[in-house]
C-alpha cells in the first residue's frame, strides 16, 4: 500500500475483535490489519522437542487473532452496507501483519523457518506477513532513506 488515507488504532473489526492498527486506501479499497505482540526471548520460538524449537505461544496467539479478523470480515461479505459504514467502501481487499519478537532471539535456522512461514502460509489466499520489530525498524529506515534521497 503506497498511499494511506485511513488509519485507526485499536480498530473494531465488526464488533467482535480489534486489531492494534488498521491502515487503508479507500480509493483502492485496500486495507491492512496489524497485530503487535511482545518482543520477549521466546515470543517467536520456544523450547520444543530436543531437536528444534517450536513456534512460540505468542506467535501462535497473534496469528490466531489475524485468523479471527479474516473470518469475521469474510462472514460479513454479504453486507456491503456494513463495509461502507466501517471502511467507506462496499468491499475491500485486505492483508494482515503480525509484528513480534526480535532478530537477536533467532539463529539462522529459526530465521529461515519464520521467513518461510511468512512467505508461504496464507489465510483465504491472503498474505499474512510475520515480521520482527527489528525488521519493521529496518523497513521504516529504508523508506526514510528513500524519501531523503528523493528530496535531494
Amino acid at each position: 500500500m503506497v498511499v494511506v488515507n485511513k488509519i485507526a488504532f485499536e480498530y473494531d473489526v465488526f464488533g467482535d475483535f480489534a486489531c492494534d492498527v488498521a491502515i487503508g486506501n479507500t480509493v483502492r479499497s485496500t486495507f491492512c490489519f496489524v497485530e503487535f505482540e511482545d518482543a520477549q526471548e521466546n515470543s517467536i520460538f520456544q523450547k520444543g522437542n530436543r531437536y528444534k524449537p517450536s513456534f512460540g505461544q505468542r506467535l501462535e496467539h497473534g496469528y490466531s487473532q489475524v485468523m479471527d479478523w479474516f473470518c469475521k470480515i469474510e462472514s460479513m461479505r454479504n453486507s456491503p452496507h456494513e463495509f461502507v459504514d466501517r471502511f467507506g467502501v462496499p468491499s475491500i481487499e485486505y492483508h494482515g501483519i503480525l509484528i513480534i519478537g526480535r532478530n537477536s532471539s533467532m539463529d539462522a535456522t529459526m530465521r529461515y523457518r519464520l521467513d518461510w512461514r511468512s512467505k508461504n502460509l496464507r489465510l483465504l489466499h491472503k498474505h499474512v506477513v510475520v515480521s520482527s520489530y527489528d525488521d519493521l525498524l529496518m523497513h521504516f529506515q529504508d523508506k526514510l532513506e528513500t524519501i531523503h534521497t528523493y528530496r535531494q
